[in-house]
């Protein structure tokens, strides 16, 4: 258990701070004190200090004052924005929630269709409501990740694979990559800005020769050591002909690497595979506001085949 009910993530333009969280063993070396850890959660926990004003499904009483009312909306409010971080920052099909309001707790399974609750249930009256709530968690911790609710058609690539080596290299700026102001002004007559724009002009684009070459592996899940995986282009890229440097380091529009850049800050990097390609990415650019519903995102992707940059975009579609 991960407590962060006092401060919020950097860069968070919400300042969500969810009370707590259970994360997994393996991934408790990458957790920041005290903050949420959005991409990093397992199930999300909040605690209220008791009462119908702080349950936000207890409807028993429909003659309550506004101001309950009101509160218990609040508190809805603050779950519904819960799991819209979780579903931006991870790669989910659900969410189990614990909400611990005083001496009663419910459990809630969100996904994209709304949200599952169960009654509200008193674990602090006799031991054996007590061990309702131990065997819920021992459960919860039993749980495989598709069936806690991860996405198994998305893989959050480790640290030692080869795909999160060359997102991070690719992430530093380069000299050659085009302003958009050059590209207006001047792209009809300069052949190396045309030859960029080609590149992203075409629907599909040749296979990058850092694989013929053996510095980048089919698989990007897979570990690999190259000088292809680190560095930026004028520290670390390898030796050789100018041809070389732009293989290792293709230059592209320098917005576009701009928000690849920042969308790493998220610190996992997923891989889709989309129609036989794999397309890895970060946290997404944009993001349709709310849990429920298409949650349409639209990335900043590098196609791992042609080691471009491409728009990827991922939504749900209803069944």
């Amino acid at each position: 258990m991960h407590l962060s009910k006092e401060t919020s993530e950097s860069g968070d333009p919400a300042v969500s701070e969810a009370d707590a969280s259970l994360i997994p063993n393996e991934d408790l070396c990458y957790i920041e004190p005290k903050v949420p850890n959005w991409a990093f959660q397992r199930y999300t926990i909040e605690f209220k200090r008791g009462g119908t004003k702080n349950d936000p499904f207890d409807d028993k009483n429909p003659l309550q004052p506004e101001s309950m009312a009101d509160t218990r909306r609040f508190v809805r409010g603050q779950l519904f924005s819960y799991v819209d971080h979780i579903f931006n920052y991870q790669h989910r099909t659900a969410l189990f929630m614990l909400l611990v309001n005083g001496s009663t707790f419910r459990v809630m399974r969100w996904d994209r269709s709304g949200v599952i609750v169960s009654p509200a249930t008193e674990y602090a009256e006799t031991v054996e409501h007590t061990r309702v709530l131990l065997k819920l968690l021992y459960g919860l911790s039993k749980m495989s990740p598709a069936d806690a609710g991860l996405d198994p058609t998305a893989t959050r690539l480790s640290r030692a694979s080869c795909g999160w080596k060359r997102t991070q290299a690719l992430s530093f700026a380069n000299g050659l990559d085009l302003r958009d102001d050059v590209v207006t002004q001047t792209h009809t007559t300069n052949a190396a800005i045309e030859a960029v724009l080609n590149t992203y002009r075409a629907a599909t684009a040749p296979t990058s020769p850092l694989f013929a070459s053996g510095n980048l592996p089919e698989d990007p899940r897979q570990p690999w050591e190259s000088p292809a995986l680190s560095g930026n282009v004028t520290a670390g890229a390898p030796q050789g002909s100018p041809q070389d440097v732009l293989d290792f380091y293709p230059p592209t529009f320098a917005y576009v690497r701009k928000l690849f850049t920042e969308s790493l800050k998220s610190r996992n990097v997923y891989v889709l595979t989309v129609q036989g390609r794999d397309y890895l990415f970060g946290s997404p650019m944009y993001a349709g506001m709310g849990p429920i519903g298409r949650g349409t995102r639209g990335y900043v992707a590098l196609e791992w085949d042609s080691q471009r940059f491409v728009f990827l975009k991922d939504s749900w579609r209803p069944h």
